[in-house]
């Protein structure tokens, strides 16, 4: 059987299989299908009226895919490409399924990393056709031999005839790398095509933006050359070779008439409709499933930096932008529509019922474009994906998870309960798959759970009067497990507490979240983390470098009252690279000033609590550290001083992240400073005599509803007193 050979729809349901569609150059412009009622293949949205927002997205001329191509959850890795009178597994768990239509029968590979070697024996009164790539043999007394090769998430017409007894052998192997490379070859085609097109008209040093440009101005289809469609891009990184796999942009392996339905949103947002793929990056999809409550933010990743009207014309050209905070700093990505594909279904993330729905592919081709490949997020702390995903800071809690810490347990549901209801996302792990126990992953799916995964918080209730503390979590990975254990989904507890039931709103649960005792998290969770969300907050961010253990900027802050603050420190992100896990130690002092004198003092430092700093001075070894904090008019000025130890002559960049509802202007203002390097703050003194000079430096301002940060070049952050920009005061 031919590999991933695409195929076209017949009058009766089923379809031969033909070659690989020639790809079309010719229209870059994107396809506007009509719009005229709702009915299968029409538009399902309303026609957007004058006052209405624009379509950012295109999402007005969404039509509904055929019903035969709608998901069905028997099947784990996609859907056949044919209906039939009769479907079959051919074995016990699924994986591969003969579907009868007539006289004719075909099969669906229901696995991302198996070729089914399909082998029948029809009796010697069959009449019996090969179809597609299907090898017959006529065998001695008659009988005949039909054999096929399916490949992952391929559907294949297997024979026609008719047929009297049969004996089947099917054998399910591994997928071979000569497979995957002829796929490789027979879509670099194409690849090298469209990189030879952009090579020619770009020059040597020019940017992701603009190379995008001039694609769009062509128009030519866009290929991004800094995280080209190779193996390369997969695999650098890895330990050990990565299996082969093809690159393909939609128009080459969704079925014909598809292609044009492509849109990075197709339906509501919903975390659960995600299939993870392949890849292992569990706390990506964890990250993501956080999101659920917030589908604005997620969605406003996707949008154009300047225009709603520029990301129709790049996505035509087939790029996509995805703003992401890497080591701090907003950066907008920018991608094109090449993802790997494994039996025309893309081999990570995707959607898990819309196959022309592309926005999660995106966004972990994104994350995985700033890392440097796939493989360099593979595993990971899902605060740090929902850090670079919003730019809030967090902090790590698993000790409140150990009975044997001996905390308060009313003070720790308390402090729980308080993080749900200001809006603060926490998110629970369980232990590792790779422990010392052989058996901890059966253990898990018992009772419905996976080891190694990540599971955000949707609620936390705490009954006093009962002493029953509940969490409703939400289950990323429901289509493969379900929670078992106490207060479960039909559990007695409920009807024993019908009081709780109907607090926590138990008839309306869907699959997609269950609740758990306090008891039954501390045993099967050992992880803990908040993600401290602040949502009308204006996000700051300023730019500065370490020369040896001395920053180029420190911020003097002034306040006229009393005003909340969330600072934060990040360091370069070391993902992908050969020191992931080696950070220097840093710090963050926010130190309290004198109105008569010169002199500061060390009020809070960062520890490893960003709600909990701390009076005495403690370095962490981290990517990133924060801290809450209330600045008032009777100590201000304040100094922000960032540290860093690391022992060596050597520069190493960081920024300063400050959150505030309030904005800086009349009541708050910051100055950069450069603290010379004798200063005794440096020496870990507690209380010093400030002095500085001035100094200029980038940073940039992200307000709750624009598109994407301003930069500016400044001494200070304050707002002119008319229009919406920063006074540039020029260097000092």
């Amino acid at each position: 059987m031919g590999c991933g050979a695409s195929s076209t729809q017949s009058e009766d349901g089923m379809h031969e299989p033909i070659p690989p569609m020639e790809m079309v150059r010719k229209q870059i412009a994107a396809a506007q299908p009509e719009q005229n009622g709702v009915k299968e293949g029409q538009s399902s949205k309303k026609k957007r009226s004058g006052d209405d927002p624009p379509d950012e997205f295109e999402e007005l001329t969404v039509t509904a895919l055929p019903q035969r191509w709608q998901r069905d959850s028997t099947y784990k890795c996609g859907y056949p490409m044919i209906t039939g009178d009769e479907v079959k597994p051919c074995f016990e768990k699924g994986l591969l399924y003969r579907i009868v239509k007539g006289d004719t029968w075909a099969f669906y590979n229901d696995t991302r990393t198996y070729e089914m070697c399909v082998s029948f024996t029809f009796g010697r009164d069959s009449t019996v056709r090969g179809m597609g790539n299907t090898v017959i043999t006529n065998l001695e007394g008659g009988e005949i031999l039909a054999e096929a090769s399916i490949y992952p998430c391929e559907t294949a017409i297997f024979v026609r005839g008719r047929f009297s007894g049969f004996r089947s052998k099917i054998k399910a192997q591994p997928l071979s790398d000569e497979i995957l490379k002829a796929k490789v070859k027979q879509y670099d085609k194409y690849i090298q095509e469209d990189l030879a097109r952009v090579n020619a008209m770009i020059n040597e040093n020019d940017s992701d933006d603009a190379i995008l440009a001039k694609c769009v101005e062509g128009p030519t289809p866009f290929i991004d050359i800094r995280f080209p469609p190779n193996q390369t891009s997969i695999e650098r990184g890895a330990v050990l070779p990565i299996m082969t796999i093809p690159w393909a942009r939609p128009d080459m392996y969704l079925p014909l008439g598809f292609p044009p339905q492509v849109r990075l949103f197709r339906s509501a947002i919903s975390t659960v409709n995600i299939e993870q793929g392949d890849l292992g990056d569990y706390w990506i999809m964890c990250a993501i499933a956080s999101l659920e409550d917030d589908t604005e933010r997620l969605r406003g990743m996707f949008r154009h930096p300047v225009s709603c009207e520029k990301t129709a014309k790049e996505r035509a050209v087939g790029a996509y932008r995805v703003t992401l905070n890497k080591s701090g700093w907003w950066h907008s990505v920018i991608v094109d529509d090449y993802l790997p594909v494994v039996g025309n279904r893309p081999k990570f993330a995707q959607s898990l019922s819309d196959p022309c729905e592309v926005w999660v592919s995106i966004l972990q081709k994104a994350y995985a474009k700033v890392h440097g490949s796939y493989v360099n997020i593979v595993a990971g702390d899902p605060l740090h994906a929902l850090q670079d995903f919003t730019g809030y800071i967090s902090s790590r809690y698993d000790y409140i998870l150990d009975p044997e810490q001996g905390l308060e347990e009313n003070e720790i549901l308390e402090r729980l309960e308080k993080y749900d209801q200001q809006g603060f996302k926490i998110i629970l792990s369980t232990h590792n798959a790779k422990t010392d126990n052989p058996n901890v992953d059966e253990t898990y799916r018992e009772v419905g759970l996976l080891a190694g995964h990540a599971y955000p918080v949707k609620a936390v209730r705490y009954f006093a009067s009962e002493n029953i503390a509940l969490l409703q979590i939400r289950n990323p990975w429901c289509r493969e497990t379900e929670w078992k254990g106490e207060w479960a989904n039909g559990n007695a507890e409920w009807k024993s507490h019908p009081e709780i039931a109907e607090a926590c709103e138990i008839n309306a649960q869907d699959g997609s979240s269950f609740w758990m005792s306090w008891g039954d998290v501390q045993k099967y969770f050992n992880g803990c983390g908040v993600l401290f969300r602040y949502p009308r907050s204006i996000d700051y961010r300023v730019r500065g470098v370490f020369r040896g253990d001395i920053p180029s900027v420190s911020i003097l802050i002034s306040v006229n009252k009393t005003i909340s603050l969330v600072c934060s420190l990040t360091q370069e992100d070391r993902r992908g690279t050969k020191m992931a896990d080696d950070y220097p130690p840093i710090m963050l002092s926010l130190c309290g000033g004198d109105r008569l004198s010169d002199d500061m003092e060390v009020e809070k430092s960062t520890t490893t609590e960003a709600d909990y700093p701390g009076e005495d001075l403690t370095f962490v070894h981290s990517r990133d550290v924060g801290m809450m904090c209330t600045l008032t008019p009777f100590k201000s000025p304040y100094l922000l001083v960032p540290r860093i130890i690391t022992g060596r002559d050597e520069e190493h960049p960081y920024v300063i992240g400050l959150l505030s509802e309030a904005e800086f202007g009349a009541d708050l203002k910051a100055e950069f400073f450069s603290v010379p390097a004798n200063c005794e703050v440096f020496r870990n003194a507690k209380s010093f005599a400030f002095q500085g000079d001035v100094v200029e430096a980038k940073f940039q301002v992200r307000t709750p509803d624009c598109r994407f940060p301003t930069e500016y070049n400044s001494t200070v952050i304050v707002k002119a007193k008319k229009g919406d920009w920063y006074v540039e005061n020029k260097k000092k």
